[in-house]
């Protein structure tokens, strides 16, 4: 981003389980974790050197979760209306003339 000429900020990363943002903010994990993979060592460390910033959103209110998981019908038609969709023939927005 710097090459873009953009400010040098940490990337927000949202995340929807506890237990896996309390791994990245904990530097000394637990024996539970010792599986963790190399990827989960490298998101830690990029937020012990504040290059990535996380915090939890729940799952419901994840734009994600609509591309990730099925929905049930009112939390399908809020997915679609965060997307900008509607159905064929229902009335969009239109702009008024002043």
């Amino acid at each position: 981003m710097q090459d873009l000429g953009e400010a040098d900020r940490p990337v927000p990363m949202v995340e929807d389980d506890m237990a896996c943002s309390a791994l990245i903010a904990s530097p000394e994990g637990t024996g539970r974790a010792k599986h963790i993979d190399t990827a989960h060592h490298f998101v830690r460390e990029r937020a012990a050197l504040g290059e990535v910033k996380s915090h939890y959103q729940p799952g419901a209110e994840l734009l994600a979760d609509g591309l990730t998981k099925a929905l049930a019908g009112p939390a399908l038609m809020a997915f679609r209306h965060q997307l900008g969709m509607v159905e064929v023939g229902e009335p969009t927005e239109q702009p008024t003339a002043e």
